[in-house]
């Protein structure tokens, strides 16, 4: 593979955090097209005469554009620093940071979900397939078996997997990379509501939530709606009174 010619793409740094204006030089170029998925970029040395800086610099931008997703380094003889595609993860885990960090609560989580998990069900009631409903019928059948003896932990991670299941069927990766970024949240959220944990809060949620994949296989998206944001709040008032 040929190196992608990019003298013309970039400006010598002037700045003091240059590292920073060079991120942001070649997530410029990936996001205007000038730069593509596959693209190798010129070795170290090469981009590091480009820009006018330091490999120590320059270093410093391509880790920084590595943990964004936006390059990989190869190693080998075939290797080099490569534009490629974040997935819906890379996204998850800075949205997970930023929410870490923001100090979001378990109120401000909640308060989003009510909207955004109902909607998200409806677009997926819209978009289901055969194949992922009877997925999602699966991993109910799944919770059911876990939820009369399996321990509180176990039961949250297969709620959690039919809610993220949920948004990949939606097919919006904007959706989806917002739900694996406040899985942390939700998790610490769950705790709120851990005491109230008995085989009858159990069946209910079963219940609720089957109604919500029931909803979804049929395609009935208005209701998928309705029966997701009565079973999100419902959960918010058990919280609020823990």
């Amino acid at each position: 593979m040929e190196d992608k010619p990019t003298e013309a793409l970039f400006r010598e740094i002037r700045s003091t955090r240059g590292f920073e204006e060079i991120a942001m030089q070649i997530q410029t170029a990936v996001f205007s097209g000038k730069l593509k998925v596959g693209d190798r970029l010129p070795n170290e040395r090469d981009l590091g005469e480009i820009f006018g800086v330091s490999r120590a610099t320059l270093r410093e931008a391509l880790r920084l554009l590595e943990a964004l997703g936006v390059v990989e380094v190869r190693r080998g003889a075939q290797g080099g620093t490569f534009i490629v595609e974040p997935g819906p993860e890379r996204a998850g885990l800075l949205l997970g940071a930023f929410i870490h960090f923001r100090h979001a609560t378990s109120e401000d989580l909640n308060e989003f979900r009510g909207t955004f998990e109902a909607e998200t069900a409806s677009w997926a009631a819209r978009r289901a397939t055969r194949e992922e409903s009877q997925g999602l019928y699966e991993l109910l059948e799944e919770l059911r078996r876990v939820g009369p003896t399996g321990t509180w932990d176990a039961f949250v991670d297969l709620d959690l997997k039919i809610h993220f299941k949920i948004a990949e069927i939606s097919k919006n990766q904007i959706r989806i990379a917002i739900m694996q970024g406040i899985h942390e949240v939700f998790r610490r959220s769950s705790l709120a509501i851990a005491r109230n944990d008995s085989p009858g809060w159990r069946d209910q949620q079963e219940k609720e939530i089957g109604e919500v994949i029931q909803a979804i296989a049929e395609h009935r998206h208005d209701d998928a709606r309705q029966l997701m944001q009565h079973h999100v709040l419902s959960n918010i008032a058990v919280g609020d009174k823990s």
